[in-house]
């Protein structure tokens, strides 16, 4: 019996990198992962696993440790939670300012996605410019204790603050397609381009994408980096709707007020978040971004 851990996964065939350095090709034994058969991605990148070695660095997954966290969405096509990262220090949103432009919608719900993973916004391509309501909304993030680095993988400029901080913490980078994670990920890491490209062509993908997650590392040690695929959307997984509100910080100092309790903070009466964010004190757009989010999973809960 051997033990390592995932630093990615693809077609079911997951690598397995023991304390040793040695990395392993392993499946699943059997259909479904004892211990864990009612997970609909019971591996995942950062899982630490046991496993049989088969010989020829192959191996046989027989159990997960259990995850001190995970970051999870709803896939809307398959009707499935998915687990797309776990056991991390914290995730790192990545954004744009343009092509594609900046979407506080999409931050909203990868911060209620991390669940209890802290989250920092990397605002990439800042060498195009940030307009006044872009810096509105990065402040407001700001404001409300969510580190905001404005970056530009293109020239450099506030990598450096980015990398000190992700150092000796083991860093998930997500976010849409086309914000240039992967280019952010490679000013930091020298050299992970490479691998990754390796990586592409030895299971036969795509080069210029990154269509599966990975584990990199720096030569040091001190750099574990998740890189992510982009994606177009993220759909919050299922959960009582009145509990995406605990992912509101700002809510917090009202919620007692409230008449009700629990309260949704969207139709009852008497209701002090709601007044707050109609008084300007929380903001109006988070508050807005706030509604749709648990209106959307309202009526999600009902087809469940």
């Amino acid at each position: 019996m051997a033990s390592g851990m995932v630093t990615r996964g693809i077609n079911n065939i997951y690598t397995v990198e023991t304390e040793d350095g040695r990395e392993y090709l392993c499946r699943i034994k059997g259909k479904k992962l004892r211990g864990v058969e009612e997970d609909r991605t019971p591996i995942t990148v950062a899982d630490r696993v046991t496993f049989d070695d088969a010989g020829g660095l192959q191996g046989v997954i027989t159990g997960r440790s259990e995850r001190t966290n995970q970051f999870t969405r709803y896939h809307l096509k398959r009707r499935e939670v998915q687990t797309l990262f776990s056991n991390v220090d914290v995730v790192v949103c990545v954004v744009s300012t343009d092509q594609p432009p900046l979407k506080p919608g999409f931050i909203d719900r990868v911060i209620v996605c991390a669940g209890s993973i802290p989250v920092v916004i990397a605002c990439n391509k800042a060498d195009l410019g940030i307009s006044n309501g872009q810096i509105d909304v990065l402040t407001c993030y700001d404001s409300l204790g969510f580190q905001v680095f404005r970056v530009s993988a293109e020239t450099g400029s506030g990598v450096d603050a980015l990398h000190h901080y992700i150092t000796d913490r083991r860093s998930a980078f997500f976010g849409q397609s086309g914000v240039g994670k992967s280019s952010l990920v490679n000013r930091i890491m020298p050299g992970a381009s490479q691998k990754t490209m390796e990586i592409c062509r030895k299971y036969n993908k795509g080069r210029h994408t990154t269509n599966f997650s990975i584990l990199l590392k720096s030569g040091d040690g001190r750099l574990e980096i998740i890189d992510t695929p982009g994606v177009r959307e993220i759909e919050i997984p299922p959960m009582d709707p009145r509990d995406i509100a605990v992912h509101y910080p700002e809510f917090e100092r009202f919620t007692s007020r409230c008449r009700f309790s629990p309260c949704l903070h969207i139709h009852e009466p008497d209701c002090s978040v709601r007044k707050a964010a109609e008084t300007g004190i929380v903001d109006a757009g988070r508050y807005e971004r706030y509604v749709r989010m648990t209106e959307d999973q309202v009526i999600r809960e009902r087809s469940w």
